[in-house]
């Protein structure tokens, strides 16, 4: 029996949670969070067996097998690096730590403990990005030259005045939120080139007057409102290999409709994310031509991915600490 204990009681949380209880020969033996009252209403729902305020005392107590950790971003590393070493494997969600500094840190606990390491990418795990990435390999595209990514929102800033537009707390905001999610399937679609340039912009035209809220996370007024974050970004990278990435997200934007995308252009087919189609100078082949697109859950098939690197070893298509390393560089070049 693996075992699995859970730092969190948010949304993210309750994904893991059904996503661990879903697999057999796993139970989720333990939930941590702040407060006693929520975390055991978490508890309850899910008839996980034991409760815990101190995720210390938890890793102390239950010596699991696996700690997926679901927190406020600034708790990650932390939570990540107590929990290796007290022998856990980490699914840690996203972003993995609010700088680079503290992912080199995470990485050399992994290597000291010798206990694994992954960072919640569930975008990757949907069918359309599967077999964008399978047609990717197999050469379909041709060589990919050029990539457009991008997430825009209408309305839809995060807990509007908390932790995630305070940036001590965040590490960021539009970028680091929602941004990171096309930029990592960018990057793995091209299987992570070294960049040569990265140029890029960002601000905020609604957050800092309370405008954009979405209906996320939970909102915070008075004397502790915090909004020091971006609430747009747009960048250009460039590879070593001549690769050019646009990147463009937005929590809140005058748009007529949420966008959410990663477009690319190949020498002998381009292809799109949302929707999956697949172009040639001769024919559009769109999802209905494209086999096995299907709704998954995408938390499901990454979990189960993460249970299986534990036993077996083999990390599939999860996130690894080195990868979210290299678009953490990235998110800090923009930032500067």
């Amino acid at each position: 029996m693996v075992s699995v204990v859970v730092m969190g009681t948010g949304w993210a949380a309750e994904m893991h949670i059904r996503a661990f209880q879903k697999i057999p020969d796993v139970k989720v033996v333990a939930v941590c969070g702040l407060s006693y009252e929520n975390t055991a209403k978490v508890a309850l729902k899910y008839a996980i067996p034991n409760i815990y305020t101190d995720h210390n005392k938890m890793l102390r107590e239950q010596s699991a097998d696996i700690a997926t950790v679901c927190t406020p971003n600034y708790l990650h590393r932390a939570m990540s690096i107590d929990a290796m070493r007290a022998g856990a494997d980490v699914l840690c969600e996203k972003p993995v730590a609010i700088n680079s500094d503290e992912i080199d840190s995470m990485i050399s606990i992994r290597n000291a403990t010798g206990k694994k390491l992954v960072i919640a990418h569930q975008k990757r795990f949907t069918t359309e990005a599967k077999y964008l990435k399978s047609i990717i390999t197999k050469g379909v595209l041709g060589e990919v030259y050029n990539v457009n990514s991008q997430w825009v929102r209408c309305q839809g800033i995060p807990g509007m005045g908390g932790w995630f537009t305070d940036k001590s707390r965040s590490g960021g905001g539009a970028l680091i939120d929602i941004g990171i999610h096309v930029l990592d399937l960018s990057m793995w679609f091209l299987d992570f080139p070294d960049t040569k340039t990265i140029s890029g912009i960002c601000g905020s035209r609604f957050g800092y007057n309370g405008l954009g809220a979405g209906d996320f996370g939970r909102r915070v007024s008075g004397e502790s409102f915090v909004y020091d974050v971006e609430d747009y970004a747009s960048a250009q990278i460039i590879t070593k290999d001549g690769i050019s990435i646009q990147l463009q997200c937005a929590w809140a934007a005058h748009v007529k409709e949420e966008r959410f995308n990663v477009e690319l252009w190949g020498d002998k087919c381009g292809a799109s994310l949302c929707p999956p189609e697949v172009y040639s100078s001769s024919k559009s082949y769109t999802a209905v031509d494209i086999p096995s697109i299907s709704l998954v859950n995408e938390y499901d098939l990454q979990v189960y991915e993460f249970v299986n690197y534990c036993i077996s070893g083999d990390p599939g298509q999860l996130c690894t600490a080195e990868q979210a390393l290299a678009v953490m560089n990235i998110i800090e070049a923009v930032y500067l």
